[in-house]
């Protein structure tokens, strides 16, 4: 039985930010495995468990079948062979135990087994395999690095068969944030246990720690969703309700109308049009508004039916008072038109537009002034 390492660093030369390819192994051109290489990972590729009979075997490796990744040179360079001359009697077991150890799953706290995990509490688990053994072997340590610096060692007894094989299965828990991590666990890394092959006692994976690398964890159940919108339908009628009731209450406000006329006047012999304003003023009592200058400010007494219609807050006497201040009404708006009679005093023109207060302005020159003055 053979495994056969792929040097990681040759197969990839530098890392990419995404992606994968496959690589295929052939021998004596029969298919034989395919694995996934992240492009990402510059780690070792391993093909375990050859059985070759004696004689010469031919290998060939192929580097993206498929031709899924764009290369700069497609030339021949993602195929790769040799020539293995296996003697007679080298497949039979030797009187030294081989050790081989693999990671089995990485997961977070939430599941999650992938390349790209949630940061905290990160499980990772492993399996040992030992063959050509006769007896059981204890106390064998394991130990996990990670980015190549040891992080943590722990001894595990290899007591359950399986087969003629004797295997064990361990698990290290770490607490890492977030980052891009690689974890290497390595079994007898101190040499503790002769051994047949030692290029099998490790094993590495490529791990992305990333606090949005499942965003289903924050799936909502059924029911809290269903809470969810009644609440939302029982504040948006409470919005709907206190906006109708705001409504009602300024339609119950609404200012009264009033037009007002006023005179026509004179300037230049010409007439000017009576001038119409409406303008708005809260409803009150006729006999309550003040009719003269004099009266501008006055302390009026108001009864239980005023109180009730004006809306204020009377005392248990059902009496109050309020202070009303004399408004007069709105200015009369200027009204113009245009003069034939009239010339600008400053560059004597013609265009010239008379105001209700007696000036004029010239359209051309935009000079104000007031005909029948003298200007010097």
């Amino acid at each position: 039985t053979f495994d056969l390492i792929v040097d990681g660093e040759v197969l990839i030369p530098y890392p990419w930010d995404a992606g994968q390819t496959f690589i295929d192994l052939y021998v004596d051109d029969e298919f034989v495995e395919r694995q996934v290489v992240p492009l990402t990972s510059r780690e070792n590729v391993r093909f375990r468990g050859l059985n070759l009979s004696a004689g010469q075997h031919l290998f060939r490796i192929e580097v993206d079948p498929t031709d899924d990744v764009e290369e700069t040179n497609e030339d021949g360079n993602n195929v790769v062979g040799l020539v293995l001359d296996v003697a007679p009697g080298s497949t039979e077991p030797g009187d030294l135990v081989d050790l081989t150890i693999w990671i089995d799953t990485i997961v977070d706290t939430q599941g999650n087994d992938g390349d790209t995990l949630i940061p905290g509490v990160i499980n990772v688990d492993y399996w040992v395999r030992v063959t050509n053994s006769k007896t059981w072997l204890r106390n064998v340590l394991v130990a996990i690095e990670i980015d190549g610096a040891p992080a943590e060692t722990q001894r595990i007894d290899l007591v359950t068969a399986e087969g003629e094989d004797f295997v064990s299965s361990g698990r290290f828990i770490l607490n890492l944030p977030r980052g891009q991590y690689v974890f290497t666990v390595i079994v007898d890394p101190e040499n503790e246990i002769e051994e047949e092959f030692e290029h099998n006692n490790e094993d590495s994976r490529t791990v992305t720690l990333d606090p949005e690398a499942n965003s289903s964890i924050f799936d909502l159940d059924p029911a809290c969703c269903s809470a969810i919108v009644m609440v939302a339908l029982i504040a948006t009628m409470s919005i709907i309700g206190q906006y109708s009731q705001r409504r009602q209450r300024r339609a119950q406000q609404t200012m009264v109308a009033e037009t007002v006329e006023y005179p026509s006047s004179t300037y230049g012999g010409s007439d000017l049009e009576p001038s119409t304003v409406t303008f708005h003023s809260t409803p009150r009592d006729p006999s309550k508004v003040p009719t003269s200058l004099d009266d501008q400010w006055t302390v009026q007494s108001m009864d239980d039916t005023m109180v009730s219609r004006y809306g204020l807050d009377g005392s248990d006497s059902s009496s109050a008072e309020r202070i009303t201040m004399y408004r007069a009404p709105p200015a009369m708006p200027k009204e113009r038109y245009k003069a034939t009679n009239l010339s600008c005093p400053r560059c004597n023109g013609r265009d010239i537009v008379v105001f209700p207060d007696g000036s004029a302005k010239c359209q051309s020159c935009k000079k104000i002034f007031y005909p029948g003055r003298r200007y010097g």
